[in-house]
């Protein structure tokens, strides 16, 4: 796994996969990743940027693993300042955040259409990485 890269997230970015790219040098981004220079080696990053400075935050204790799998839940309520954000490993029944908000300058402008992605890139090394999605779900009003 070192040497990978993954997001997983909404983003505006439409010039092909994001993990070509550094997930938080990207306007209107949000998700969750890992890049080849990332520290902690090892571990998933929350990220967020709207079109000035990025948010960027090693969620603790969350590790890259084969065997896991996640839920991760972002939420923006309408005309609010703040988008919510749940990540939780169903295997080990564990909650690494639970409505964390983020605010401020970091969030992604509200007139930017964002799309769904979920990338994976092997990188600089040469075993091949999968990312399985299993549901995608997005509302609008």
């Amino acid at each position: 796994i070192s040497g990978s890269k993954a997001f997983v997230g909404l983003s505006q970015y439409m010039s092909g996969p994001i993990t070509t790219v550094s997930p938080p040098t990207v306007n209107n981004t949000i998700g969750i990743y890992y890049d080849t220079d990332s520290a902690p080696s090892g571990s998933w990053i929350l990220m967020s940027r709207g079109t000035g400075s990025a948010f960027s935050s090693s969620v603790s204790n969350m590790s890259r693993s084969f065997d896991d799998v996640y839920d991760c839940y972002m939420y923006a309520p309408a005309s609010s300042s703040f988008i919510s954000i749940s990540l939780h490993n169903l295997n080990q029944r564990y909650t690494y955040l639970n409505d964390y908000r983020i605010t401020g300058s970091a969030l992604p402008e509200e007139t930017s259409f964002l799309t769904p992605h979920a990338h994976v890139s092997n990188g600089s090394q040469s075993n091949p990485q999968n990312i399985e999605l299993m549901r995608i779900y997005i509302e609008g009003s």
